[in-house]
């Protein structure tokens, strides 16, 4: 990438973008000691049961 990133989206509207996608969604925090707001986000569908 050449150029700075012009949007972030937040935590809350990928969950919702996930969920509206069928998918159960869990967000974990990852800050530990950096200065980032970073989350792990895992996604898991539930077809076939």
């Amino acid at each position: 990438m050449r150029a700075a990133p012009t949007h972030y989206p937040t935590k809350d509207s990928i969950e919702t973008t996930l969920q509206n996608a069928g998918l159960q969604v869990q967000t974990r925090p990852l800050w530990g000691k950096t200065p980032f707001n970073n989350y792990l986000i895992t996604a898991t569908s539930h077809q076939g049961k």
